[in-house]
């Protein structure tokens, strides 16, 4: 996790997952290297639970670079 902000009821959290491919994905062969999506998540909270969220993340950006090998 790189940041995170609360304010009122929600949170802000910005992120990257990271990976090294080791089995097939989507037809294709594993790769052995590593793999990174960044992520940004907005939570809102209601009684300590998430009640809402909002993201955006480059899962696009990875699987079109998959499916162009």
């Amino acid at each position: 996790m790189y940041d995170q902000i609360a304010e009122g009821d929600k949170v802000t959290t910005r992120k990257a997952i990271l990976g090294t491919r080791l089995g097939p994905l989507m037809g294709i062969k594993p790769t052995q290297k590593q793999i990174r999506i960044d992520v940004i998540d907005i939570i809102r909270l209601h009684d300590e639970k998430f009640v809402e969220h909002w993201g955006i993340n480059t899962l696009h950006t990875f699987l079109s670079e998959l499916k162009s090998i």
